[in-house]
C-alpha cells in the first residue's frame, strides 16, 4: 500500500514537471510568433508592413516562460509548506499568462490618430490567434502544475529525502538480530536490565 503510495507521488511530481516545461515551452513560443501584422502609410508615401511579435506584444512572456522553467528545480528541491507556497505562485504566474493571452491586443497606434481613421487602419490589420491560444494553452499548464503542486506537494518526493534522518520513531527490529549486536558489543543479552523491552 505504501509502495502504492509512493508511486502516486512520484507520478504527480513528473506530471507538474511535465506541465511546467511545457508551459515554458508554449510561452517562450507564443513570444517568437507573429501576434499582429498591420500595414501603414510611411510619411513619405508608401506602405510598410509591420510585424509585432509576442515578445513585442506581450513582454512578460518570456519572463513567465523563465519562472516555469525555476518553478521546475523548486519543486524537486522543496518539500512541505515552502512546495504549497511554490503551488499558489503558480496559480498567480497561470492567471497572469491566461490574462496576458486573452487580454485585447493594443493596437500601437497613437493617440491623437481619429477614431474615423482608426477603423480604416484595423481593415489593415491582421492578428494571429494561434499565438496567443499557444499563450493561454501556457498559462492553462503553468495553473495545472499550480493546482497538482498544492494538492499532492507534501506527499511528493524531494531531492535528497532518502538520505535524511526518518521522522519519528525508529522502527523496532528483529529480537534476534538485538541479541546478536549485543553480543558483538560485549553484553550479555540473557541478562535483563532495567529499561529494557524486548
Amino acid at each position: 500500500m505504501a509502495d502504492r503510495a509512493g508511486g502516486g507521488a512520484r507520478r504527480a511530481l513528473w506530471l507538474a514537471v511535465v506541465l511546467l516545461l511545457g508551459a515554458a515551452a508554449a510561452l517562450w513560443g507564443s513570444s517568437r510568433l507573429t501576434w499582429l501584422a498591420m500595414t501603414e502609410e510611411r510619411p513619405g508615401g508608401g506602405v510598410a508592413t509591420v510585424i509585432r511579435q509576442g515578445a513585442e506584444q506581450a513582454p512578460q512572456l518570456v519572463p513567465l516562460a523563465l519562472v516555469a522553467l525555476a518553478a521546475v528545480a523548486a519543486l524537486v528541491a522543496t518539500g512541505g509548506w515552502l512546495r504549497r507556497g511554490i503551488g499558489v505562485l503558480l496559480l498567480v504566474v497561470g492567471a497572469w499568462a491566461l490574462w496576458t493571452a486573452l487580454s485585447p491586443v493594443d493596437s500601437g497606434y497613437p493617440g491623437d490618430v481619429p477614431v474615423a481613421q482608426r477603423a480604416e487602419l484595423d481593415r489593415a490589420r491582421v492578428e494571429r490567434p494561434w499565438a496567443r491560444v499557444l499563450a493561454a494553452g501556457g498559462g492553462a499548464l503553468l495553473l495545472g502544475a499550480g493546482a497538482a503542486t498544492l494538492w499532492w506537494g507534501p506527499r511528493m518526493p524531494r531531492m535528497g529525502a532518502r538520505y535524511q534522518a526518518p521522522s519519528g520513531a525508529r522502527r523496532q527490529r528483529d529480537p534476534q538480530r538485538r541479541m546478536w549486536d549485543a553480543i558483538d558489543a560485549g553484553e550479555d543479552p540473557t541478562v535483563d536490565r532495567p529499561g529494557r523491552t524486548d
